[in-house]
């Protein structure tokens, strides 16, 4: 979450489509990965990820059930991704 200079969560406006929007703050979890740390993975093909997220476990559960919730989410919202 950006700070502004007060040390205060600062907000942002986002442009979306055709017209501007004030975003609002809302509490979350955000996972990043850098594509140049030691533990990132490139070239594994759609079977070999799909693999990995059956067998993935961690302390915010299995990697299948984050993506079944976030794909769920989305379709909630009415976006359809693909690729997920």
């Amino acid at each position: 979450m950006a700070q502004g200079d007060d040390g205060q969560a600062a907000e942002h406006t986002a442009a979306l489509g055709s017209g501007r929007h004030r975003a609002r703050l809302v509490p979350g979890i955000v996972f990043a990965a850098d594509r140049n740390g030691p533990n990132y993975v490139s070239g594994l093909t759609d079977d070999d990820i799909a693999g990995i997220l059956c067998r993935a476990a961690g302390h915010w559960g299995s990697g299948a059930e984050y993506l079944m919730e976030t794909v769920d989410h989305l379709e909630r919202l009415g976006i359809r991704d693909a690729n997920l």
